[in-house]
């Protein structure tokens, strides 16, 4: 199931506060990296087989969209970003796609409870999924 917790944000002259996690709150924890993806730009559809993902956008925003593996129906499709600072907790099993949006550069954050493996990872084509991403 997909998790969606809004994150807290801290008004400060001259750059505000973003905060993420509490470490605490985190089951296990194997890295932290940073997708960057640009304005218009699709990245899909992938499934991590035994990473659970926490995606935050800190900078720009994205569409996120989530299929079910058997049916490939639709479970959960937000947008993320500073004008909705949000923790998506993704658990393995998910097939999902991110879609930057309006930003020449937007970011995408992962604290992930494992390490990078790419052999946990299965991939389809943007065309293996029917889903309109709609126009930007």
């Amino acid at each position: 199931m997909i998790e969606v917790k809004k994150l807290e944000q801290i008004d400060v002259p001259g750059g505000d506060v973003l905060k993420v996690a509490n470490l605490h709150e985190l089951d296990k924890f194997g890295e932290v990296y940073f997708s960057e993806i640009r304005g218009g730009f699709i990245k899909a559809w992938k499934k991590h087989s035994q990473m659970t993902l926490r995606l935050v956008v800190p900078v720009g925003m994205v569409r996120f969209v989530f299929f079910d593996e058997g049916a490939k129906r639709k479970l959960h499709d937000v947008s993320i970003g500073r004008e909705n600072y949000s923790l998506i907790t993704v658990p393995p099993g998910i097939w999902f796609g991110f879609r930057g949006i309006g930003f020449d550069l937007n970011l995408v954050m992962n604290i992930a409870d494992i390490m990078h493996d790419p052999n946990e990872i299965e991939r389809l084509d943007l065309d293996d999924i029917e889903f309109n991403w709609g126009d930007l």
